[in-house]
């Protein structure tokens, strides 16, 4: 077996062993699909694998169960969990994500250090979030005092919100907290990140200063995935379209992003390119909010980087498989857990796996290679969508066909309207109109096609055998064994 194959297998097997120690937990639809697909990949390899290649495979696939299993198993008594329901209490903790706003509350994600409760002093650990008032705000780094009484995430609507939570470590919440004490960080990398989501929150008022909704929520989806500002009635038809990955950045503004600083830098020293795009990919990261997609095609785009300055062609197989393998040793939950990391990751390999099959269809291609990008993704996510949802887009292709050439001309020209507005260029409001063109010309496409009938098909729970045939059928059209042969 050709060594490129042999360490995506390996990648893989990291995969899936995480992915059988999450069963003890919660069994869930990723079990079934990536069970059934690591078996069929082995049974395909079988006869190519080397005797210690086959020790090297069941030593990644203990690594990767027992850094699952290590989550679920309490050897710090320590862990903020273990003092539920002992009624009011104090906690010291650092705030260590960017604060959530909401128009009328906001919620932070704080890392406890210590517990004060009948007069006695604990030291803690772990996760807990806790909603508060809108006002005053908080920032990333301080450390509070917290008064209020430590609970369990419940589960509600049909929303598993303990799972939900789980994926990040937090297993404990305070409803109504109630600050007594903030200290900010002397902390030279805790004050850069305060910065940079200082510098987001400026970002979003001016793109509310300078545009109306529904284009200021639009404007803030793509450029900084912030969509909670979208109206609700929009939000609905854009999900009922098929185009809710639209205002979630991803890959696509990676790429944007690295082919803008290979533009810009061309002419400077090669490590100065190199040094200027990590750090740009990283910021973007940051100022994004840190979402595992994020996360995903931030890692992917570094990897690319980082092969083109030492002269390697990358792998992108690899570099899907090696970010997710990276997120998952640090954060296990994902995997089973984050349906945004499922859909991400799915999507892409969709690209991946089929767009070389299809792309010898020859027909116009500006129509076939945005369609054949759309249902590339869609077949291999549509296990996921139905299971998690219950529902899948019949619309979609047509909708993507429709809009996703605006949405390259929506980033530029919004993007220049934002730093035009930041430098008080005068071009600023034909940039603005631009925009506002371009976003409207969308939103209309998206009222229209959202009152087509069926235009999202509810199709309830996903039957396992239709799945595993499904699964099945892919594996044999996509997955060729003679491509993996030595």
């Amino acid at each position: 077996m050709r060594k490129d194959y042999f360490f995506i297998f390996l990648l893989f097997t990291f995969l899936f062993g995480v992915n059988v120690a999450a069963v003890f937990y919660s069994l869930n639809l990723l079990f079934y699909l990536i069970t059934l697909a690591w078996v069929y990949c082995f049974i395909v390899f079988f006869n190519q694998l080397k005797y210690f290649q086959f020790l090297l495979l069941l030593i990644v696939f203990i690594i990767g169960f027992v850094r699952f299993s290590y989550t679920l198993l309490d050897f710090d008594h320590r862990k903020i969990e273990n003092f539920v329901d002992i009624g009011n209490a104090y906690i010291q903790a650092k705030v260590i994500n960017e604060p959530d706003l909401r128009e009328d509350r906001q919620y932070l994600i704080l890392e406890t250090e210590a517990l004060i409760f009948d007069d006695k002093s604990y030291s803690t650990a772990g996760k807990i979030k806790i909603k508060l008032a809108r006002f005053p705000e908080y920032y990333f780094g301080e450390t509070l005092i917290i008064e209020g009484e430590l609970e369990r995430p419940e589960n509600f609507d049909d929303f598993n919100y303990a799972d939900y939570l789980a994926k990040e470590g937090i297993f404990v919440i305070i409803n109504n907290a109630l600050i007594v004490e903030r200290k900010s960080s002397d902390n030279a990398v805790d004050l850069l990140l305060n910065q940079i989501f200082i510098f987001k929150r400026h970002l979003l008022k001016l793109i509310n200063q300078n545009f109306t909704e529904p284009e200021a929520g639009i404007v803030a989806g793509i450029l900084l995935g912030y969509r909670k500002s979208i109206p609700d009635d929009l939000m609905e038809n854009i999900g009922k379209v098929g185009l809710t990955h639209i205002l979630a950045v991803s890959g696509f503004n990676i790429t944007i992003l690295i082919n803008a600083f290979a533009l810009i830098l061309q002419g400077f020293n090669r490590n100065i390119r190199l040094i200027i795009t990590l750090s740009g990919i990283l910021f973007f990261t940051f100022l994004t909010g840190m979402s595992s997609s994020v996360i995903r095609a931030s890692l992917m785009g570094l990897y690319f980087v980082i092969a083109g300055f030492l002269r390697r062609e990358g792998n992108v197989m690899i570099s899907l498989l090696l970010s997710s393998v990276i997120m998952i040793i640090f954060n296990p939950w994902y995997l089973n857990f984050d349906i945004s990391f499922q859909l991400s990751v799915t999507a892409t390999l969709g690209l991946i796996v089929i767009m070389p099959t299809w792309q010898n269809i020859r027909i116009w291609k500006f129509l076939i290679d945005t369609l054949l990008v759309t249902l590339a993704a869609q077949v291999f996510t549509l296990p996921i969508v139905v299971d998690a949802f219950g529902e899948f887009s019949l619309i979609s292709p047509l909708a993507n066909i429709m809009v996703l050439p605006l949405i390259p001309l929506m980033m530029l020209f919004s993007f220049l309207a934002v730093i035009s507005a930041i430098i008080f260029w005068p071009l600023k409001y034909l940039l603005i109109a631009f925009t506002w063109l371009s976003v409207q010309l969308m939103v209309k496409i998206v009222e229209i096609l959202a009152k087509f009938p069926n235009a999202l098909l509810e199709v309830g729970k996903i039957n396992l055998f239709v799945l595993m045939i499904y699964i099945l059928l892919l594996l044999f059209l996509f997955i060729n064994p003679n491509r993996c042969k030595t």
